[in-house]
């Protein structure tokens, strides 16, 4: 049914004709990179959250001012994108 020298997305292309538009590719790659960023914030969060609680052990607490900038910054360029290609394909 599959041939093994093509991808999946070709594959698809030969069962039923269709062929995805650039768009579609795009969309598919914006939805990785969302996933991956919301993956690299849960890692920051968990690490976040060992480093506060060690320092609460030592009576301190480490402000995260850089790290939070990061973040929102990772999520606002994400969302931007998102939001252009929604306004470009619509």
């Amino acid at each position: 049914m599959f041939d093994e020298e093509k991808t999946m997305d070709e594959n698809m292309i030969a069962a039923d004709g269709f062929s995805p538009s650039p768009s579609y590719i795009l969309v598919k790659n914006l939805g990785v990179a969302a996933t991956l960023t919301g993956i690299w914030v849960l890692c920051t969060a968990v690490r976040r959250y060992f480093i506060v609680q060690s320092a609460l052990m030592d009576g301190q607490f480490p402000v995260a001012r850089g790290t939070m900038f990061t973040v929102a910054f990772a999520i606002g360029c994400v969302v931007v994108a998102i939001f252009a290609v929604v306004i470009a394909v619509a």
